[in-house]
Parts: C-alpha cells; sequence; structure tokens
C-alpha cells in the first residue's frame, strides 16, 4: 500500500511539473523532463534519458492532464480564498479598532456634554427617538426624568421607547428583560397620564400596550374613553375601541366603533379595514345567533 501511494505522488509530482512547464521555452522543458526521469530513476542523473522514457512521461502528462489542471485550478483558487480570508482578518482588527475609537469618542462627548437645562439632552433625545436609535434614547431619557421628575413628556418617551425596545427582543433569553421593558413602559406611560390626565399620546400608548403587548384589553377601555372625551373624531381611539369591545364579545358595541370609523376617516386603508371587520362582525354574530 505504501509502494502504491508512493507512486502516485511520485507520478502526480511529475505530471504537475510538466504541466507547469508547458508554458515554458522547449529547451527548458528538456530539462524538465530530463529532471523528471533523473527523479524516477537517479541513475540517469548525468546521462542521456533514453527517448523511450521521454516519450512515456509524455504519455502519462497527457492521460492525465484534465486532471492536473483542475488540480492546479483549485489549488490557485484555495490560495485566492486564503488571501481574502486574510484580509478579511485584517479588516475585522481595523473595525474593532475603529469601534474602539468611536466609543471613547462618544464617552468623551458625554463627558463633556453641556450643563443640565441647556436643552441638549433633550435634542439628543429626539434625534436618537428619529434615528430609531432607541437604546441610546431610553438611556439619556433616564438621565433626563432624573433632572425634570415631572415631565409628562419624557415619561411618555421612555415609555414608547421602553416597549419598541421590548418588541425587539424576540429570542427566548431576552424573554426576562422583554418583560421587564414592557412592565417599565407601562409604569412610564402611567406616570405620564397621571402628571398630565389628557395627555392623548401617553393615553393611546397605553392603550396599544395593553391591548396587544400584555394582553390586558378590559384594562385599555378607560383609557381610551378619556381619549374620545377629549377628541370625539379620533378615529385611532374607535379602532382600539373596536377591538377592545371584540375581545369582550361586544360584537354589536364594536360594529357600532367600526361604522364610525367608516362615517369620520379620510383614511382609504382605514376605512377598508373597518368594513372588513364590519363583514367578520356580522358573520360572526350570524353564526351565533
Amino acid at each position: 500500500m505504501i509502494k502504491n501511494y508512493t507512486y502516485v505522488l511520485f507520478f502526480f509530482l511529475i505530471l504537475l511539473s510538466l504541466y507547469l512547464m508547458s508554458c515554458r521555452p522547449r529547451g527548458e522543458e528538456e530539462n524538465i523532463l530530463e529532471t523528471l526521469a533523473q527523479m524516477k530513476d537517479f541513475t540517469y542523473k548525468g546521462k542521456p534519458v533514453p527517448r523511450e522514457t521521454i516519450e512515456e512521461l509524455r504519455n502519462t502528462i497527457l492521460m492525465f492532464e484534465e486532471k492536473i489542471e483542475d488540480a492546479v485550478k483549485v489549488t490557485g483558487e484555495l490560495g485566492l480564498y486564503y488571501k481574502m480570508l486574510a484580509k478579511r482578518y485584517l479588516e475585522i482588527e481595523e473595525l474593532k479598532e475603529k469601534i474602539a475609537e468611536l466609543k471613547q469618542q462618544e464617552q468623551e462627548l458625554e463627558q463633556d456634554s453641556p450643563e443640565p437645562g441647556s436643552g441638549y439632552r433633550n435634542i439628543l433625545i429626539v434625534k436618537y427617538v428619529k434615528e430609531k436609535m432607541l437604546y441610546k434614547a431610553l438611556e439619556n431619557l433616564h438621565l433626563a426624568i432624573e433632572i425634570n421628575p415631572e415631565n409628562p413628556i419624557l415619561f411618555y418617551l421612555a415609555g414608547n421607547c421602553a416597549a419598541r425596545v421590548a418588541k425587539s427582543m424576540v429570542v427566548m433569553e431576552q424573554r426576562i428583560e422583554r418583560d421587564r421593558n414592557f412592565s417599565d413602559a407601562y409604569a412610564y406611560y402611567k406616570r405620564a397620564i397621571e402628571l398630565d390626565p389628557g395627555y392623548v399620546d401617553a393615553l393611546k400608548g397605553m392603550s396599544v400596550l395593553l391591548i396587544f403587548e400584555l394582553g390586558r384589553p378590559d384594562e385599555a377601555e378607560s383609557f381610551i374613553l378619556r381619549i374620545l372625551e377629549k377628541e370625539k373624531r379620533n378615529t385611532e381611539a374607535m379602532a382600539l375601541l373596536a377591538r377592545v369591545y371584540f375581545e369582550q364579545d361586544r360584537f354589536e358595541d364594536a360594529k357600532t366603533q367600526y361604522e364610525n370609523i367608516v362615517a369620520e376617516s379620510s383614511d382609504k386603508q382605514m376605512i377598508e379595514e373597518a368594513k372588513k371587520n364590519i363583514q367578520y362582525i356580522k358573520d360572526i354574530v350570524g353564526e351565533l345567533y
């Protein structure tokens, strides 16, 4: 077995060398053939190589020419990918260095931020929210609330960011943190409403949180009714109230709210959704009664 392997390896080296030799001048080709012949049989060293031996080598390379071409091609591509991999490693190191540099700059900017009350942090929060950098927005909202603990807008924004951060946590390992963020969102909205009972955005945020995230639609009803007391034609609030009624099996009340949306809304998509829900409720009522 070892002997056979040796022969295979020997012939592969010969054929590979001949392939690489194929683009060389003829005199060089003959020199390489002679060298390969000597590799096959050392007694040829310093002596002319029989023509039969040369022809045997030529025939052998013809037999394996395609495999040799494939081997050289694959080896060449492998070398190319190794170079690409090495370049990626260098790029990764450069990215790590850039990240460290930017983190340092971020820390320096935070330490060098203007004094509280200058409006700097509020502008920064609005910008973070606009760019959907919710973790940074929430982090700065915590600091802003420490400075202005009775500002309902700050609590509303914190509730909004906390709820959106929670929704981004979709894997099981994040479940505890996800629940904590939803709980924080509830607390923030609650405090915003305590500070400003007619704060429509906070009332709507709380209602959406209770209906769609916490599964407590019954608790949302009072908050939605407050919105409609203040803004009787608020179709978003009507849609939320219709959802609450539907969850409570109050199908006729839900249908009435959807009919109000059709009458009041200028949003074609909302109107179409309301009509679909009306028909759905009619189908349900027909089956139940």
